[in-house]
C-alpha cells in the first residue's frame, strides 16, 4: 500500500476501475484515507482535487512536497456529471462519456493549479502528466499501429507534458525516447536526493533531455520480455499482442523512418 512504500498518505482507491460516484467495484467499496475505507459523495475526480487543495492548505513550507495523483480518469467505466455528458451528447461527439471525463480531469486539474498559484507554489513547482498506455483495441490510435495491451506504437507511444515555469522553455518539443521510469530518478536528482539503493534501476536522470535537448540517456529501451528500442530501431520477438497469441513473428522497424511501422525489415 502507498504508505507502506514511502507515502506520508493516501487518499483514493487502491484498485481500477471503480464507479466515479460510489466508489465501488464489484460490491466492495474502494475508497480510503491512510488505510481506512472513507464513505463520502461525490465525484472521484474531483474529490482527489479537493484533497490536493486540502492538503495545501495545511503545507508549511518546511521541506519539498511530491504529490503523485493517478486519476482513474478517463479510464472506464467512463462516468462523468450527466449535465457535462448532455454537453457533449448535444455536440453529436462519438463518445460523450469518454469527451466529459477527460474535460473533468480538465477541471480538477486546473483547481490544483490554480491552489498552488494562491499558495505562491506555482512558480517552484514542476508539474508532470502523462498517460499509461495507448487506447485499447475498439477505440485506436490514430495512426499508430496497435493498442493498449501491444508492443507497437500505438500501444507503448503515449504523451507526456512537463511546465516548470522559468525552468522548461514553453512550446519544448522533445521526441527523443524516454520512459516513464525516468521519472524517478529525474526528480530526485532535482529535489537533491540519493540514488543510493541495493538494487540498480532502470530509469535515468532524463533532465538534459528535456530542457537541453540532449539525446536520450538510453542506449536502448526495452518493453516487456520481447521488444527493444535502441536508437530508431525497434525489435519485436515474439507476441505483439498479450491477447493474441498467434504464431511468433520476428519485426522490425525503423521507428524514425516508418513511425506507422507498415513496412516489417
Amino acid at each position: 500500500f502507498p504508505r507502506a512504500r514511502g507515502f506520508d498518505h493516501h487518499y483514493g482507491h487502491y484498485s481500477a476501475l471503480i464507479d466515479y460516484f460510489t466508489h465501488y467495484r464489484d460490491e466492495v467499496l474502494d475508497w480510503h484515507r491512510n488505510g481506512r475505507p472513507v464513505i463520502e459523495e461525490g465525484y472521484s475526480t474531483y474529490l482527489l482535487a479537493g484533497e490536493f487543495e486540502r492538503l495545501l492548505d495545511s503545507y508549511d513550507g518546511s521541506k519539498p512536497f511530491f504529490f503523485y495523483i493517478p486519476f482513474n480518469a478517463v479510464h472506464g467505466p467512463k462516468q462523468a456529471p450527466q449535465e457535462v455528458v448532455d454537453k457533449y451528447i448535444q455536440l453529436g461527439h462519438s463518445d460523450p462519456q469518454l469527451a466529459a471525463c477527460v474535460e473533468c480531469m480538465d477541471i480538477a486539474i486546473g483547481r490544483m493549479v490554480k491552489a498552488l498559484a494562491q499558495h505562491g507554489l506555482r512558480d517552484n513547482t514542476l508539474i508532470a502528466f502523462c498517460s499509461d498506455n495507448g487506447g485499447p483495441k475498439s477505440r485506436g490510435n490514430g495512426p499508430l499501429k496497435g493498442w493498449k495491451s501491444a508492443y507497437h506504437e500505438g500501444g507503448i507511444r503515449v504523451l507526456a507534458l512537463m511546465n516548470w515555469p522559468g525552468k522548461i522553455k514553453a512550446g519544448t518539443i522533445v521526441t527523443e525516447p524516454l520512459h516513464i521510469v525516468d521519472i524517478y530518478p529525474t526528480f530526485v536528482n532535482l529535489a537533491g536526493g540519493t540514488l543510493d539503493q541495493p538494487l540498480p534501476l532502470d530509469g535515468l536522470d532524463a533532465w538534459a533531455t528535456i530542457t537541453k535537448a540532449a539525446p536520450s540517456p538510453h542506449d536502448e529501451i526495452v518493453h516487456g520480455p520481447e521488444t527493444i528500442r535502441k536508437g530508431d530501431w525497434k525489435l519485436i520477438q515474439g507476441h505483439a499482442e498479450y491477447y493474441n497469441w498467434k504464431a511468433e513473428v520476428t519485426q522490425l522497424y525503423n521507428i524514425a523512418q516508418d513511425p506507422y511501422e507498415q513496412n516489417n525489415l
